[in-house]
C-alpha cells in the first residue's frame, strides 16, 4: 500500500487534471449552540459500497467542525465499532441493548475525536432479528 502526501502542491484533484480553477468551499461559522438532532441513516442492502467509510469519515469530519456526532452501528459485524478503535462486544451490548430497552447513555463511548461517540455492536444484534420476530405484535 502507498500513501499520498496531502500537501496542495502534491494532490491531484479533478479541476487540476482537466485545468480548472478548483473550487473553494466555505467553512462553516463555529456553533455557539446546537439545535435539534438530525439523523443521517447511511444504508444499503449490497456489501462492499462503503457504508462504514463514509460513516466514519462523515461522523469524523463534522466533529472537527464542531458539530456533536453520535454513530450508531447496527451492523452485525460491527465493522464502524472497530474501525473507530474499539474491539467488538462479545456480550450483549450496545446497540442490541439499546433496541432492547437500555438507557442510551449508558451505551455510549468515547473516541479519541472530540465530539465523536459511538454506540458499538457486536454480532449479538444478528440474533435480534429472530427475537423480533417472536413478538406477538409481529404475529400475522
Amino acid at each position: 500500500m502507498s500513501v499520498k502526501s496531502t500537501f496542495d502542491s502534491d494532490v491531484a484533484t479533478t479541476a487540476t487534471l482537466l485545468k480548472r480553477k478548483p473550487k473553494s468551499w466555505p467553512v462553516p461559522a463555529p456553533l455557539t449552540e446546537h439545535g435539534n438532532a438530525t439523523i443521517i441513516p447511511i444504508v444499503n442492502q449490497k456489501g462492499g459500497v462503503g457504508k462504514t467509510t463514509t460513516t466514519i469519515n462523515l461522523g469524523a469530519s463534522l466533529a472537527e467542525l464542531g458539530r456533536r456526532v453520535l454513530l450508531v452501528d447496527f451492523d452485525p459485524q460491527g465493522h464502524s465499532t472497530t474501525g473507530l478503535g474499539f474491539p467488538k462486544p462479545d456480550h450483549r451490548a450496545g446497540a442490541f441493548a439499546l433496541m432492547k430497552g437500555a438507557p442510551v447513555q449508558a451505551l455510549i463511548l468515547s473516541t479519541e475525536v472530540p465530539m465523536l461517540q459511538v454506540i458499538p455492536t457486536g454480532k449479538d444484534l444478528a440474533q435480534l432479528e429472530f427475537e423480533l420476530f417472536e413478538l406477538p405484535e409481529l404475529q400475522v
